[in-house]
């Protein structure tokens, strides 16, 4: 039986390198295009913007924190990043309530206004994990005065928590916009 000798390529032979390093650096770059194709940018805030804005989180959207007068807090001005080709943009509370009980109702209550067309959209989903369900999933229309609004849910199963996602529909020229003020939640005792 013949034998069948493998030779390994010379130690000066760069070829296999440069073929390596051009695979590495092609599947760098997909996943790079890949990324930037399919995510949201995260916006990051500036200390002192984060704690007035708190607990919301801009989904495509720049906040501004506009003061309310001494002691009154702030508001949430949310406008549309111009970079982002999404199609809508907003804030998020990705906790409003953590570990409500089951069997429990709430009362999600805000002062909503806003400019331009669309809108607003407002969901409150229990999660745990991957998994969600979205109890309140509504529109409220679009006004330059206050409004306020109150949300009822109850819990059905056990969550790990409840969070709030207010959004409006990125509308071109993008002068839309939308402002949040007195988030409040609270259990209704049974």
């Amino acid at each position: 039986m013949p034998t069948r000798t493998l030779s390994l390529p010379n130690t000066n032979d760069t070829r296999l390198f440069l073929a390596g390093a051009l695979a590495l650096l092609a599947l760098v770059v997909y996943l790079a295009v890949a990324f930037a194709n399919t995510s949201v940018p995260v916006t990051v805030l500036a200390p002192s913007l984060a704690s007035k804005v708190a607990p919301w989180t801009p989904y495509a959207a720049k906040f501004a924190a506009i003061p309310r007068g001494k002691a009154r807090g702030y508001i949430v001005r949310a406008t549309p990043l111009r970079s982002v080709h999404k199609t809508s943009y907003g804030a998020l509370v990705d906790t409003l309530v953590l570990h409500p009980k089951p069997h429990t109702g709430y009362l999600v209550s805000l002062w909503l206004r806003g400019a331009g067309p669309g809108p607003i959209s407002v969901e409150l989903n229990e999660f745990r994990g991957r998994v969600s369900r979205y109890p309140v999933k509504t529109t409220v229309p679009v006004t330059p005065h206050w409004h306020h609004y109150t949300f009822g849910l109850t819990v059905k199963g056990n969550w790990l928590g409840i969070a709030m996602f207010v959004s409006r529909p990125v509308a071109p020229p993008s002068r839309s916009w939308f402002e949040i003020r007195d988030l409040g939640a609270s259990s209704l005792k049974g």
